[in-house]
């Protein structure tokens, strides 16, 4: 796979094709030998291999047609801004069928690093529903856990741009400055109100299934959906 995006192979027919695309990053650098494959063992909708501690690739298991927002931002930061505050996108597989495109798989630069926002978000999640179990409704607010994930979230937001994360602010100028601002926003926020909408709605549909430690945490949560919806609706250009 590394060797056919590389190399900008094309395999199929005019109806049904797979594109394999280098970016820019990985087209002008020569393809090293490979020696070792690890696969990422790790809960997550993907399957990832980490390549010589060079490369991951990542082969998508749900396949949905349209532009993948991994394949566009990360090729507008690294073939057109060369924002180099971010793991860099290499290359990307996708199948084409007519005008419909669906992401397979892609492949970032490997960055060496002591752990994973997924892990570490997961566990403060389940610290935060051990803690609600305990706690009365009017308390929720000020539970240890919640405010200790809007710090990280905060800072994630702030993180200097020397270091290997992306620096976010500068990102989101990045990406700003080659984008219809006002219509994207548009288009991102109501984006995020339908996925949020369409989540209430299957655990609603859910509800009767859970148990009953999750069942009045998830009761809790669909009483607010009005709330949430509204902070997504009010609050997508603030945090730009």
């Amino acid at each position: 796979m590394l060797a056919k995006i590389h190399a900008g192979e094309t395999a199929g027919n005019s109806e049904q094709k797979i594109e394999f695309r280098p970016t820019s990053a990985f087209a002008h650098t020569a393809l090293p030998e490979i020696k070792t494959i690890t696969l990422v063992d790790r809960e997550q909708s993907n399957s990832s291999v980490i390549v010589d501690s060079n490369y991951v690739i990542k082969i998508l298991r749900r396949i949905t047609s349209g532009v993948h927002p991994e394949v566009e931002i990360g090729r507008f930061l690294a073939d057109v801004v060369h924002f180099a505050n971010a793991p860099a996108l290499l290359g990307t597989v996708e199948l084409v069928e007519g005008e419909n495109r669906s992401a397979l798989a892609v492949v970032h630069a490997f960055i060496d690093n002591q752990g994973d926002a997924w892990t570490i978000t997961g566990a403060s999640l389940d610290r935060l529903i051990d803690e609600q179990r305990l706690l009365p409704n009017e308390a929720v607010a000020e539970a240890t856990e919640i405010g200790t994930l809007q710090q990280r979230m905060r800072q994630i937001g702030r993180v200097p741009p020397n270091c290997i994360w992306p620096c976010q602010p500068q990102r989101y100028r990045r990406l700003r400055a080659g984008a219809d601002s006002a219509a994207d926003t548009a288009r991102w926020t109501e984006y995020a109100v339908s996925r949020a909408h369409a989540v209430f709605r299957l655990i609603e549909h859910n509800l009767k299934t859970f148990d009953e430690a999750v069942a009045p945490l998830a009761r809790r949560l669909l009483d607010h959906r009005t709330a949430i919806g509204a902070h997504l609706e009010s609050g997508w250009e603030r945090d730009l």
